[in-house]
């Protein structure tokens, strides 16, 4: 059956006018000669059609990138570890305290089979809210990284260290795929002899394992609760909807008149009924958020897939670079029998792609779905093609395409988002004024830094308070965003729609207040929260953890 509906599948490319298709099985159960890309099967027989057809129109090349993300607390040992796997005796030195990672670094490691596209993410508790809308489960692994010589026992590791980057991964992709990897080992922690530390490393590496499966199991039962909430709040809508759609066929003037209403509240034309397009954008939602978090062959929740069954020891330092060497062994094994490996795409894709990063010298953000933009036509594609192929290059994190909006430049994305989440961005501020702060390669901040100059005494505690409304209450007072870098550079219009967009990422929160003009926002990925305004729910990071009380 599946080998017949993948021969008829492509019989049908030529309909061009085909609007419906159903050959009795799932594309995604189908076995394919050449492997078609989860982003277009997932959207069902029609696009499976249309993208068989430009294969067989335009040249088609395989896709043998990953993304591998290093991730963990800071000081940990991942950027020695992401250089020392770029070396071919895998040692790296060691890395200064001036040197660590900020936001996130990238690298490339090219081998014989794959490309790896290496994102190491900050540790820094002030930028972890940030790693949720640049981090994906979808064409990538994650490293997850921590040094037993940092702490005292395997509890305070896995609270510390793993237990806020599991969090992450369930929930932006609870069936990520993992490699536990434990460093320093060749490196003894005080009064421990290079045996006994080895064996002190082991037996961590070992209570850490059992810590960790029982968190994903009971992250599992989060989630699973998660599958029930949003399967049920789909049955309400698909019913108020029908219910809609029956009294909308109930055509009479008496109906009509008794459904408007004048109020301040009502929608230009009086009617308070959702729209079609509220029902639409919610049932999408909701579609999405259980195309990520469900099984779709169990109707289970996802779970984190551990590619080994024990934790990785290694040194990247210290030693004679053996075993991050066997890690790239490890790595060389593992990456080409992933299922998405070697996906076949048609050359328009490609030529998407360069024109995407060819725009990105002009614009980091794109905030609605820039068809006139990428021209399609010039690479053979329709508009529907143009959405899977960003779809796709979005999952390899070369963009970020999300609710219609597209950022060019993702490593952007922190830059905007690190201003709201600073720890101390009042004292950064307040360094500005007394020149304690210097960074000339910075154009922003020296721009920033002579404005600040030739402010007057009253604008300057007018910032400082707007600074410490975010601060303190979490309130952000939009004309603050003149005075932050990199928001600075960019138009009122632009600043308005990228917190739109960190808005979709859960990262800031509207905040309109009854009876009133005035748009605030509130800053909601932080450790301090207005228990009176803002709950989070059972995930640290995205997904529905917020929610108005």
């Amino acid at each position: 059956r599946s080998a017949g509906a993948a021969e008829l599948s492509k019989g049908l490319v030529g309909l061009s006018q085909l609007q419906h298709l159903d050959l009795g099985v799932d594309p995604r159960d189908v076995q394919w000669d050449q492997p078609v890309p989860a982003e277009v099967l997932s959207q069902g027989w029609i696009a499976v059609i249309r993208f068989l057809k430009q294969l067989g129109d335009q040249t088609a090349g395989r896709v043998s990138d990953i993304r591998v993300y290093l991730a963990g607390d800071s000081l940990q040992g991942k950027t020695s570890l992401r250089l020392a796997l770029t070396d071919s005796r895998g040692l790296t030195g060691t890395i200064a305290v001036d040197d660590r990672t900020i936001a996130v670094d990238q690298g490339t490691w090219v081998t014989e089979r794959f490309t790896v596209h290496f994102w190491d993410l900050a540790g820094q508790e002030a930028y972890r809210a940030s790693h949720s809308f640049i981090t994906s489960g979808d064409r990538s692994i994650y490293l997850l990284v921590y040094s037993p010589s940092e702490y005292s026992s395997a509890q305070e590791i896995f609270e510390k260290c793993l237990l806020p980057w599991l969090n992450l991964m369930y929930s932006v992709s609870p069936g990520a795929r993992v490699l536990l990897v434990s460093t320093h080992l060749e490196t003894p922690g005080p009064r421990f002899t290079a045996g006994a530390w080895k064996q002190h490393v082991i037996a961590i590496a070992d209570s850490l394992m059992t810590l960790v499966v029982s968190c994903v199991e009971r992250l599992g039962q989060i989630c699973q609760r998660e599958i029930k909430f949003l399967t049920e709040r789909r049955e309400m809508l698909e019913q108020a909807q029908s219910s809609q759609q029956s009294a909308d066929s109930d055509d009479t003037a008496c109906c009509s008149k008794r459904r408007r209403i004048v109020s301040s509240d009502s929608t230009p034309n009086g009617d308070l009924r959702p729209s079609h397009e509220v029902f639409k954008s919610e049932l999408q939602a909701i579609d999405d958020r259980l195309r990520i978090i469900q099984d779709r062959n169990s109707g289970g929740p996802m779970k984190i897939h551990f590619l080994h069954d024990h934790v990785i020891l290694l040194d990247s330092v210290q030693g004679d670079g053996s075993s991050v060497l066997q890690l790239a062994d490890t790595l060389k094994t593992l990456i080409p029998a992933l299922p998405f490996m070697n996906d076949v795409v048609p050359e328009g894709w490609r030529q998407l792609l360069e024109k995407c990063k060819s725009l990105s010298s002009v614009n980091k953000m794109l905030l609605t779905v820039p068809l006139t933009e990428l021209h399609p036509q010039t690479l053979g594609l329709s508009e529907q093609s143009v959405l899977e192929g960003l779809k796709f290059w979005d999952a390899l994190g070369f963009v970020r395409f999300y609710q219609g909006a597209l950022v060019l430049e993702v490593s952007w994305l922190i830059d905007i988002a690190r201003p709201l989440l600073h720890h101390n961005l009042k004292g950064v501020l307040q360094s500005l004024f007394t020149h304690d702060y210097v960074s000339e390669n910075d154009k922003a901040v020296v721009d920033l830094r002579k404005n600040f100059q030739t402010m007057l005494p009253d604008e300057r505690n007018q910032l400082l308070d707007w600074v410490e409304d975010l601060e303190d209450l979490m309130i952000l007072n939009v004309p603050l965003l003149d005075y932050l870098s990199p928001w600075s550079l960019i138009s009122h219009d632009e600043q308005q729609q990228a917190l739109v967009f960190l808005e979709s990422c859960h990262l800031v929160v509207q905040n309109v207040e009854r009876g009133s003009q005035n748009v605030a926002w509130m800053a909601v990925s932080r450790a301090r929260m207005r228990r009176e305004s803002v709950k989070c729910g059972a995930l640290s990071f995205k997904g529905p953890a917020v929610q108005w009380t």
